[in-house]
């Protein structure tokens, strides 16, 4: 199984975590207008707000090509009754062969009832129980306390702080490196965990294997 894989969807107790589709260009723009500027602190993406409909539609369907082709797996995080966006998530293979990175971001309004703790554990679950990768990394600023909480409660390892390379914008500026890998997982609670239910593009049922 390769990473060309990644279930379109990932239902959890609470949230569907699915591939973006450019029908979500109102619901984004709404979550962008009252988040811009508290996620400018930890997301320099966030500076490129506010988008035109236009500009964020062609942002969308750039994310599901790429989701599509098996490239990389943006995906938005909706409440699973309401519809609501809470924020956005996803599988990148931007960290090296062998490993996927889950970055997050939240609505102010979802923050603060572990969700992003439920989604993030259902990823790696997805990444290491379907052996997408080896291991899984979670990288955020140590200030960011709300951020680094979500792999410390899932058991992730601290495996290095580095520092943003001179002359970057990210110079002087501390990032964590938090790290689950497929031998952790077997004895892990989350192996024990409950499976998020899992479906393709056309909402078809993905099994796990057993």
């Amino acid at each position: 199984m390769d990473a060309a894989t990644v279930p379109h969807r990932v239902v959890t107790e609470r949230v569907v975590t699915r591939a973006y589709d450019t029908a979500d260009v109102e619901a984004m723009a709404a979550a962008m207008a009252a988040n811009q500027v508290r996620l400018r602190e930890w997301l320099p993406w966030a500076w490129d707000e506010p988008q035109t409909l236009e500009t964020r539609r062609n942002l969308l369907s750039y994310f599901r090509t790429r989701f599509d082709a098996g490239e990389d797996f943006t995906m938005g995080m909706f409440d699973r009754t309401s519809g609501t966006l809470l924020g956005g998530t996803g599988l990148h293979p931007r960290v090296g062969a062998g490993a996927l990175e889950i970055g997050y971001w939240l609505t102010a309004d979802a923050e603060g009832h572990g969700l992003m703790t439920e989604v993030a554990g259902a990823l790696t679950q997805v990444a290491l129980g379907l052996g997408l990768a080896e291991r899984v990394e979670i990288h955020c600023d140590p200030a960011n306390k709300r951020s680094s909480a979500v792999p410390t409660r899932l058991g992730y390892v601290l495996e290095d702080t580095w520092m943003g390379p001179a002359g970057s914008s990210e110079e002087g500026r501390p990032t964590e490196y938090w790290v689950f890998d497929v031998t952790q997982f077997a004895d892990s609670h989350l192996a024990a965990k409950p499976r998020p239910a899992l479906a393709d593009a056309e909402e078809r049922p993905i099994a796990w294997a057993s």
